[in-house]
């Protein structure tokens, strides 16, 4: 069909209440509008399993050029009863907008629910998440919560959620996202753990770069849990922290802590951000960071803690430059247990004075902190040189600026030629700008420009009128005609009147 719309209580259900499979749904339009208007009825598609039923929910399949979830329209896969949820596939050629309080795409374990949860896959060029738009998995029962994985260009989070959780002793789903940027604004990927189950892990692929703005990435292990924290896996080219915005793992209650390992080429935390790894009574988690630059600003910490008798967790630092100013601390800490140790290797590392790099522990062992600084390889800052050699002759006499195309002549100043701005900065290269005159170099100026005053009485000066030869051959000029006989007469100058 073109356009499908669902509005104001309108559902496509399939349900289970007994032994045989609910099922499949597939939906195939150019536009899918799901419009709760936030009534008392649930507007969407659902697949639902009974509680006395044995067998599996049915899947939903749709392919769409744009689906639109707004103000509670919502794609659901629940099983109450034995069997597992069914998967929900969507495939939108455009974009996918989910909007509002309790939108989005649902896959659930319902407390008396033994099956698992049905897996959620998204792929789309834009997906958009805003306004508590959510896309979840969990499970309250007894099965483990289905998995989320998303194929994108760009995925954006604007007060989004995309959450793996599970309230029982199984596990919580994985999240796994695919995509070129992810930008979060006040946007949360949570994967989390109220029981025995164990987190599920997050693992996000970013071609280019996350974005982070007041927002959260969490693995947690809640309060009343014995579960382990899931763990955060990133590889992203560029990850930037700004505004308060988290990456951590959690455990508030008596498991241990998740693991986060990030790679990438640079990694900035700024404005209060953090990465965090923490346990209340349990092990600390472990951070991982391999990047090419790391750069801490404005109170922007790498932390593990480990609170009771637990040890901290290990940071791992492996870059090329690792920057951290204005009390932006790298810290492994424990109360009873061992602190953390932290191992760092790069080829610089610059602290300010107000930031710091401890390993310790209020009543047990310190951790032990090392640095291994790497010595640059001299060959990398090489340049081939062309083997042709330049004819200097063909160069002389010549107008330069027509020996290539688009040739220029620049007057820098005093001082030599700026630094290139893709080199490191040297202290030796010193430029100075074409300076004003002063008025005292002025004055010399115009002084040495003024003409040499001569005084000359040109009446001594008596004009040539021939020349004789000397006895000793010497060449003489005299003021008279040497072949006139007659003796000559004096000459008399006669000085021309002043000009009036």
């Amino acid at each position: 069909t073109p356009v499908l719309t669902l509005e104001n209580g309108g559902f496509i259900d399939t349900t289970t209440a007994g032994n045989g499979n609910a099922g499949t749904i597939n939906i195939e339009a150019i536009e899918i509008n799901i419009d709760d208007n936030f009534g008392s009825i649930s507007t969407g598609v659902t697949s639902l399993f009974e509680p006395n039923s044995r067998r599996d929910g049915g899947d939903i399949n749709i392919i769409t050029n744009i689906l639109n979830l707004t103000n509670g329209g919502k794609l659901e896969a629940t099983t109450f009863g034995n069997g597992n949820a069914g998967n929900i596939t969507v495939t939108a050629q455009d974009q996918i907008n989910i909007e509002g309080n309790l939108s989005g795409i649902y896959s659930d374990v319902e407390q008396s629910g033994l099956g698992n949860g049905g897996t959620i896959i998204i792929n789309t060029p834009n997906l958009s998440l805003s306004d508590l738009g959510t896309i979840n998995s969990q499970t309250l029962g007894s099965g483990n919560a289905g998995t989320i994985e998303i194929t994108t260009d760009t995925l954006t989070l604007t007060f989004g959620i995309i959450e793996a959780s599970t309230q029982s002793d199984n596990s919580a789903g994985n999240i796994t996202i695919s995509a070129n940027d992810l930008n979060l604004d006040n946007g949360f990927i949570i994967s989390g753990t109220e029981s025995n189950g164990a987190g599920g892990t997050i693992n996000l692929n970013i071609n280019n770069n996350l974005n982070l703005t007041s927002s959260f990435i969490t693995s947690d292990s809640f309060s009343e849990s014995t579960g382990k924290a899931g763990d955060i896996i990133i590889n992203s080219t560029t990850t930037n922290l700004n505004n308060s915005s988290l990456i951590g793992v959690q455990s508030l209650g008596s498991g241990d802590g998740g693991n986060i390992n990030l790679q990438g080429n640079q990694l900035s935390l700024n404005n209060q951000s953090q990465i965090s790894g923490t346990t209340v009574s349990g092990e600390g988690g472990n951070i991982i960071l391999r990047q090419q630059d790391i750069n801490l600003d404005n109170q922007s910490p790498i932390t593990t803690t480990a609170g009771g008798v637990g040890n901290g967790g290990d940071i791992t630092i492996d870059t090329q430059f690792l920057t951290a100013k204005n009390n932006s601390d790298i810290i492994a800490n424990a109360f009873e247990g061992r602190g953390g140790n932290i191992d760092i290797t790069a080829a610089g590392i610059f602290l300010s004075n107000d930031s710091t790099i401890s390993a310790s522990s209020e009543l047990g062992i310190d951790g032990v902190v090392q640095t291994n600084l790497t010595e640059s390889d001299p060959s990398e800052a090489l340049v081939e040189v062309s083997a042709e050699v330049v004819d200097i002759v063909g160069l002389i006499n010549n107008n330069f600026c027509q020996q290539g195309a688009e040739s220029e002549f620049i007057i820098t100043g005093r001082g030599g030629l700026p630094t290139n701005p893709y080199e490191i900065l040297d202290s030796n290269n010193i430029q100075i700008g074409l300076v004003a005159p002063t008025q005292e170099m002025k004055t010399q100026a115009l002084e040495k420009q003024q003409p040499m005053s001569l005084s000359v009485d040109i009446s001594q000066f008596i004009p040539a009128r021939g020349w004789i030869k000397t006895k000793d051959g010497q060449i003489m000029l005299v003021s008279y005609n040497p072949n006139n006989t007659t003796p000559p007469t004096p000459i008399t100058i006669k000085k021309c009147p002043p000009r009036p």
